[in-house]
């Protein structure tokens, strides 16, 4: 004989109350599951086998037990005052307003697109490393200067290389790359101190020393000169324009003079590469009787001596190729120091 089902309408609609009004509490945790089910599925997956007695307590175990989601969450029965674990376990301790969509709590801030601050590109720049522009032979001037003068030598103690320096510094720091300029008089001091001429390289290693002393950015040096050769030897023409000629020279008296002589070649690869005929051949000097063969550059590994031109060339072709040199001296530094790119820029306009 077939069972009765005992089934009474008024019951299944208190129990179906308590089942959706548990849905509306559950709300948060069955929302992910429930969004993936059919429509017609959302009562069917809940309820227990039809020809059953559906009480309360048989009803709220079935939706525990067939969902997994709340399946890892406490038995809703066994919270109350006697426990310590809060109904629905701790959804509680997440406000659904911030509540992300893996159920991880956010602020408001996280809400919101997230955008890295600039950097304050002073502050940055103050890292970079930093030139030190300096002169041991600082009254080196042109005859266009000194002509007719006694005894000059080729010397001012105004109009003089220094300038050129200057030209050079400026390029740089258009560019955005931390310089420092010392215009000693060097000169000055010898003659303060009695010393001769050949003396000149001692005096300036006490002013470069005391430069790196004070500012550990320091990591590139050039000693910048002006030769002594005649106008045909230190004249180059680009584009229909006279230019002073740029030669490096090594002193071999400096332990690591190779690490040296390898910036030096990698400025005239480039020097050469954009304004064919601008350099001399490098010379390298020994350090012999008469000779001081090292020339400071044992201080770093990236100190240069600079002879830009001649006694016979002018001061403002000396200084177009200052402004040449600190150029394609820019992208050497560029591409050893990445992140100059990104702060002072590729390009800061073409050198005059």
């Amino acid at each position: 004989m077939r069972r009765k089902m005992k089934f009474s309408p008024f019951s299944f609609l208190v129990d179906l109350v308590f089942v959706v009004g548990g849905i509306a509490v559950l709300g948060m945790a069955l929302g992910k599951t429930l969004a993936s089910l059919p429509p017609r599925a959302h009562l069917t997956i809940l309820l227990p086998p039809y020809g059953e007695t559906v009480d309360r307590e048989t009803l709220a175990h079935a939706v525990v037990s067939r969902l997994p989601l709340l399946g890892e969450l406490p038995d809703p029965y066994t919270s109350g005052a006697g426990s310590d674990a809060p109904l629905f376990g701790n959804l509680s301790k997440v406000p659904p307003s911030t509540a992300g969509p893996e159920g991880k709590a956010t602020t408001p801030e996280q809400e919101l697109p997230v955008h890295a601050p600039k950097p304050d590109l002073a502050q940055v720049k103050a890292t970079l490393p930093a030139v030190l522009v300096y002169h041991t032979h600082d009254r080196e001037s042109w005859i266009e200067v000194t002509r007719g003068r006694k005894e000059s030598y080729g010397l001012d103690p105004d109009v003089n290389i220094t300038l050129v320096g200057k030209a050079f510094v400026d390029e740089l720091d258009r560019l955005g790359v931390p310089t420092l300029h010392d215009t000693t008089d060097i000169y000055a001091l010898l003659l303060r101190d009695g010393l001769a001429y050949g003396h000149s390289y001692a005096k300036s290693r006490e002013v470069v020393e005391t430069y790196l002393a004070g500012d550990p950015r320091i990591t590139y040096i050039f000693d910048i000169h002006r030769d002594g050769v005649p106008r045909e030897q230190s004249t180059a023409q680009i584009d229909g324009r006279p230019y002073a000629k740029v030669m490096f020279v090594i002193g071999k008296g400096n332990p690591n003079w190779q690490t040296n002589a390898a910036l030096a070649q990698e400025l005239v690869r480039r020097l050469e590469a954009r304004y064919p005929g601008i350099t001399r051949p490098t010379v390298y000097h020994e350090r012999t009787e008469g000779r001081n063969g090292e020339y400071n550059q044992s201080l770093s590994p990236h100190a240069l001596t600079v002879e830009i031109g001649g006694i016979e060339n002018t001061r403002e072709e000396s200084e177009r190729t200052a402004r040449l040199l600190a150029r394609v001296f820019f992208e050497y530094y560029a591409d050893a120091v990445p992140v100059v790119r990104q702060i002072v820029g590729a390009d800061g306009g073409e050198a005059k």
